[in-house]
């Protein structure tokens, strides 16, 4: 078994002979099985009552698609045509999925069943992913080119990292101390 992803009650995920896992500190682990076998779990978030663990899986066809699994039961996200892709974070609200579509950042809105690339500044679509994602909508993640970037609803394109802030410096956001940043 191997672990990528912890929450604040201690829950861990991860993979183990290519199905997702959901374990305990004691020790005992929940598989999550695709119609297949699923590729990898790659973090967990609860959020009132419910489970939520992401990453990708492969469907019947044997296509890898970024999945979530809700209380154990899973769902594909769409990919606007995509064919391999993952997700590698989720809101603490649970209504926003982000991470790559066939090497492409991309990010679900879960409330509306949707699924968008985001644009680089030049107005390209740019190779990576984004790792973290706030209640708010703010993402973050990582640039083909080494660098970082980030995204806020309303914008049409990433920043990078240290222009985002010197843009947005004066702008308030809401923050939960529970969220990561």
């Amino acid at each position: 078994q191997f672990g990528v992803g912890v929450n604040d009650f201690g829950m861990v995920t991860g993979y183990d002979q290519n199905q997702a896992f959901i374990g305990n500190p004691s020790g005992s682990t929940i598989l999550q099985q695709s119609p297949l076998n699923t590729s990898g779990a790659f973090g967990i978030n609860q959020i009132g009552s419910n489970t939520y663990v992401f990453g990708s899986a492969y469907d019947a066809s044997g296509l890898s698609l970024p999945s979530l699994w809700i209380n154990g039961v899973l769902s594909f996200l769409p990919t606007n045509g995509g064919i391999d892709g993952v997700v590698r974070g989720l809101s603490s609200n649970g209504r926003y999925a982000v991470g790559a579509v066939d090497g492409y950042m991309s990010y679900w809105d879960l409330t509306l069943g949707t699924q968008s690339y985001v644009l680089d500044p030049l107005g390209n679509q740019v190779d990576g992913f984004f790792t973290s994602v706030l209640s708010s909508g703010l993402m973050a993640g990582n640039l083909a080119n080494g660098g970082t970037g980030m995204w806020f609803p309303g914008m049409s394109s990433i920043m990078p990292t240290n222009q985002f802030f010197q843009t947005y410096l004066n702008r308030n956001l809401t923050y939960a101390p529970t969220e990561t940043w």
